[in-house]
């Protein structure tokens, strides 16, 4: 089987879009059937899950989010995605 592809097409500068908001995470997919969706606060050192084995098809995809209400701004904040059957498969915001 050929290895899949994820490629994240959410643009997330880094800021934290604000507590209760709504996200729309979009991705694009190939050989991937589903999908774990996580969050950091912290430029990568800790990650948050937002939702796991979101199934997606061949092509682009996307997944409404709550941003859930944060403490204090942060400007280090990433989205990340990862193959659910290969975690070393994963894409991350920049």
């Amino acid at each position: 089987m050929a290895p899949g592809e994820l490629s994240l097409q959410t643009s997330h500068p880094g800021k934290w879009p604000g507590f209760r908001t709504f996200q729309n995470i979009e991705w694009y997919a190939a050989g991937v059937s589903n999908i774990n969706i996580e969050y950091s606060l912290n430029n990568g050192a800790d990650w948050t899950s937002i939702a796991q084995d979101v199934t997606c098809n061949t092509g682009y995809n996307n997944f409404l989010w709550t941003v859930p209400a944060v403490t204090s701004i942060t400007h280090e904040a990433l989205i990340r995605i990862s193959d659910a059957s290969n975690l070393d498969l994963n894409v991350e915001s920049n």
